[in-house]
């Protein structure tokens, strides 16, 4: 994955110039990767120590857990604790949410498109046929609508579930939500 040559704290909105591409993710050490990301890393310790620390505390919670999934354990207080922190890690970076109203909006959607393409074939199939569609079947347009739409949102609301994990765990107010990553396109 290639990021942007250039990167601005979010804190100071002081820019740094890097490499036009950055390859992260390959495997190997790139000096001018490295270069950029000390540079990064020394700006934070000595403008942001507060929020350098805070992130470094994350850091930590991320190796140990990942050092603790390749162990089995038996104390399910660990095992829960494990999995809060995935479970905090994923939240914090996730990209996209699918709130309710939207899922509704794109089920009511999809349910639509879905009964036009159903009566299209019905239609056509009638028509090369040579007749005409029973009037009971044009009547039960809307009500196929209807069942399909309660059909397809909790099975689309619960893939988005799974996906999302909400409500899984209330997040305590002493740890302080770090702010999502913004895509520029």
């Amino acid at each position: 994955m290639a990021l942007a040559g250039s990167a601005i704290c979010r804190l100071c909105r002081r820019t740094f110039y890097g490499p036009t591409a950055i390859e992260v993710g390959s495997g190997q050490a790139d000096p001018a990767t490295s270069q950029f990301l000390v540079k990064l890393g020394e700006h934070m310790q000595h403008a942001h120590p507060k929020e350098d620390g805070a992130l470094q505390l994350r850091a930590f919670e991320l190796i140990g857990m990942f050092r603790l999934m390749n162990f089995s354990i038996s104390d399910p207080g660990l095992l829960q604790q494990i999995d809060f922190l995935r479970w905090s890690f994923h939240r914090q970076t996730m990209m996209n949410v699918i709130p309710d109203d939207k899922l509704r909006t794109q089920t009511n959607d999809l349910t639509k498109r879905m009964t036009d393409v159903l009566y299209g074939l019905l239609t056509m199939t009638f028509d090369e046929r040579g007749e005409t569609m029973p009037e009971y079947l044009v009547l039960m347009k809307a009500a196929v609508e209807s069942e399909l739409f309660k059909q397809l949102r909790p099975i689309l609301a619960g893939i988005r579930d799974i996906y999302e994990e909400p409500g899984k765990y209330t997040v305590s107010p002493v740890v302080a939500p770090v702010e999502k990553p913004k895509l520029v396109r």
